[in-house]
């Protein structure tokens, strides 16, 4: 058995520092392993200890030009970041962006077009008439 499994004064701390953990940041669940993760729930129905992972890949030589991962269980980001990562590594920003309906928010459909970069975010067709239409733009 691992040597901090049997050091119960080590056990007893980790315990404590999950518990304050869960106390100051209100969660009912602490991953005490990896206390950076977050329990997420996923397509099956198990929650498990877990993180989103974010890439972008340029469609041409079919490589990650940009990576990262947030402790949010939802897929509802700010694409700037990304942007911003992509800019950093080739050294000019992407001419079109496609990316899942996690993405397709006022916010993220705005800075696209700010920057005169292509959206191609699939909307979710709730929400599409009315950033559309904020941005200036008009949907059929």
């Amino acid at each position: 058995m691992p040597e901090e499994l049997v050091d119960k004064k080590y056990r007893l701390e980790k315990i404590k520092a999950a518990k304050k953990k869960m106390d100051e940041e209100k969660l009912k669940k602490v991953n005490i392993t990896d206390t950076d993760a977050k329990i997420m729930k996923h397509k099956d129905g198990s929650k498990k200890p877990s993180y989103n992972c974010q890439v972008a890949v340029d469609e041409k030589e079919k490589i990650i030009v940009a990576a990262d991962f947030v402790d949010e269980e939802n897929n509802l980001h700010p694409i700037e970041p990304m942007i911003e990562n992509v800019k950093e590594t080739l050294g000019y920003k992407p001419t079109v962006v496609l990316a899942d309906a996690g993405y397709f928010s006022y916010d993220n459909v705005k800075f696209l077009l700010d920057k005169e970069i292509l959206n191609m975010i699939t909307e979710r067709r709730k929400e599409w008439r009315n950033i559309m239409g904020n941005c200036g733009r008009k949907g059929k």
